[in-house]
């Protein structure tokens, strides 16, 4: 709690990433625990001036936040030179490291094995 990874209650984007400007990252590129249900709402992202938000629900028991913290005018991407913070990505999937945390869960895919997980996205305007 009180840290720019807490999520726990609605928190700015800008000020998590505010939080951050004496670490090496200068912003986000982590991976989250959150509660694995495909009826669980795990995150919700939204702009207070178009008033438009994405609603995450997902079976998967973590959440990476990426704020392109590391794009700059050196980077170029498909529409052009890149600016740090000019994008979030926001996905879910399984904790990493399963093979030394089993309580993680269990990502290995055998032989003729299919898995599936839901990631449910809810866009409101």
């Amino acid at each position: 709690m009180g840290t720019p990874f807490d999520f726990s209650k609605p928190v700015l984007l800008k000020d998590a990433i505010g939080q951050m400007a004496n670490t090496t990252e200068k912003g986000f590129d982590d991976l989250l625990v959150v509660k694995p249900d495909a009826d669980n709402l795990i995150a919700t992202l939204s702009d207070s001036d178009s008033k438009r938000s994405l609603k995450i629900y997902s079976s998967r028991n973590g959440l990476v936040v990426f704020t392109a913290n590391s794009f700059d005018k050196n980077s170029t991407y498909n529409r052009g030179v890149g600016h740090p913070y000019e994008a979030v990505a926001l996905e879910a999937q399984t904790l990493s490291d399963t093979p030394h945390h089993p309580s993680f869960g269990d990502v290995t895919l055998h032989k003729n094995e299919t898995k599936s997980y839901e990631i449910k996205l809810v866009p409101e305007f």
